[in-house]
């Protein structure tokens, strides 16, 4: 179940690019249930109608502040290469 969610549309190298971060309750064995912190960045390849998700997440919940910047520092650093 989704406990918090926020969605921006972002700007990665010139290009439009999509970051979800939210909160959910991870079902680890159907009896232990955790929140986890969720952040994905959907980069577009460019020139063709592809697409690559990067997803990070931890259920370190206490530090989801701090790992949500070095999630951020690798998802908004994607660069594409020829």
């Amino acid at each position: 179940a989704r406990e918090a969610s926020e969605a921006a549309a972002l700007e990665v190298d010139g290009r439009p690019v999509g970051r979800v971060r939210r909160t959910v309750v991870a079902d680890v064995d159907g009896t232990h249930r955790y929140p986890t912190e969720v952040v994905q960045w959907l980069h577009v390849v460019p020139g063709t109608t592809g697409f690559v998700l990067l997803t990070f997440s931890t259920p370190l919940v206490g530090l989801a502040t701090e790992l949500c910047s070095v999630f951020d520092a690798v998802g908004g650093s994607l660069q594409w290469l020829w």
